[in-house]
C-alpha cells in the first residue's frame, strides 16, 4: 500500500494544470510589389511598436536601415526579411524564437508575432495597409491559372449537361459537340501549366524608389514616338507609291 504522502504527491501531481503556450499570430501579406521607401515604411511600422530595432537582411545582405538598398547594384532582391529574437537579443537570423519575423521572398510573404501586445497588433494592421497599397492584383490568378482553367472545363461540361437535360436534347447531342464546350479551357489550361506560372515569385522587391524608376511610358517614350512616325511615313510613302503605280498602269 502507498503511504499517504505519496498518494497526495500523485494526486497534484495528476491534477496540475498545463501551462498555456505563447499566442502566435501570422498575416498574410500577399503578393506585393514593394519599392524601397515601401519596405522603409514598413519597417518603420514595426520599429514603433518595439522596444528594439528589427535585424534586416535581404538578398544575402546584412542592412543597418532599408536606405541601404541603395547600395546594392542589382535592381531587385529575391527576399527581405526583418527580426527580432524573443530574447531581445541582437544577431544573425537563426532558428531561434523570434518575436517578430517578417519575411518577403519568392513563395511567401508574411508577418509572425509571438504574444503580441496592442502596439503589435496596431502595427500588424498598419503592415496589412501598406500590403494592400502595394498588392500586385493578378499574381495570384496568373499562379493558378492552370487550376483555373480545369475548373472552367469542368464548370462547362456540367453547365451545358444541364441545359442538354432541361431541353430534353439526350442523345440527340453528338459527342463532338459535348466535347467541343470544355476543349478551349482544357487547351488553356495546357498552355498556362507548360508556362510554370508557379514561378512568378509572390514579392518583387525594387532597391529603388519610385522616383527613380521611371514608368513604362518614361522609359520607352522616344522608342514609341520613333516607332509610330517611322510607320506613319511608311504608310503615307506606300499608300503614294500604290496611287502612283496604279495611275501609270
Amino acid at each position: 500500500m502507498l503511504s499517504a504522502a505519496t498518494a497526495m504527491v500523485i494526486t497534484m501531481v495528476a491534477v496540475k494544470k498545463k501551462q498555456p503556450g505563447p499566442e502566435i499570430f501570422r498575416y498574410d501579406l500577399g503578393a506585393v510589389r514593394m519599392w524601397r521607401e515601401d519596405l522603409a515604411e514598413l519597417v518603420n511600422v514595426l520599429n514603433d511598436s518595439l522596444d528594439k530595432p528589427l535585424d534586416l537582411e535581404s538578398g544575402g545582405y546584412t542592412l543597418d536601415r532599408v536606405e541601404d538598398l541603395a547600395d546594392v547594384q542589382e535592381k531587385t532582391v529575391p527576399y527581405f526579411a526583418a527580426w527580432l529574437h524573443a530574447d531581445g537579443e541582437a544577431g544573425a537570423y537563426s532558428r531561434r524564437v523570434h518575436r517578430v519575423y517578417l519575411i518577403l521572398e519568392r513563395n511567401k510573404c508574411t508577418l509572425e508575432m509571438r504574444d503580441p501586445d496592442n502596439g503589435m497588433r496596431w502595427a500588424a494592421s498598419e503592415a496589412i495597409r501598406i500590403a494592400k497599397r502595394c498588392r500586385r492584383r493578378f499574381a495570384w490568378l496568373i499562379r493558378h491559372a492552370p487550376f483555373i482553367f480545369l475548373g472552367l472545363a469542368t464548370l462547362s461540361t456540367m453547365v451545358f449537361a444541364v441545359i442538354i437535360a432541361a431541353l430534353g436534347l439526350q442523345g440527340k447531342v453528338s459527342l463532338t459537340a459535348t466535347l467541343a464546350v470544355p476543349t478551349p479551357f482544357a487547351f488553356a489550361a495546357a498552355i498556362s501549366a507548360l508556362a510554370r506560372p508557379h514561378r512568378i515569385p509572390w514579392a518583387v522587391l525594387c532597391t529603388r524608389t519610385r522616383p527613380e524608376a521611371p514608368n513604362f511610358w518614361n522609359r520607352k517614350r522616344d522608342d514609341i514616338w520613333i516607332t509610330v512616325v517611322s510607320n506613319v511615313i511608311s504608310l503615307i510613302l506606300g499608300a503614294w507609291l500604290g496611287y502612283y503605280l496604279s495611275s501609270r498602269s
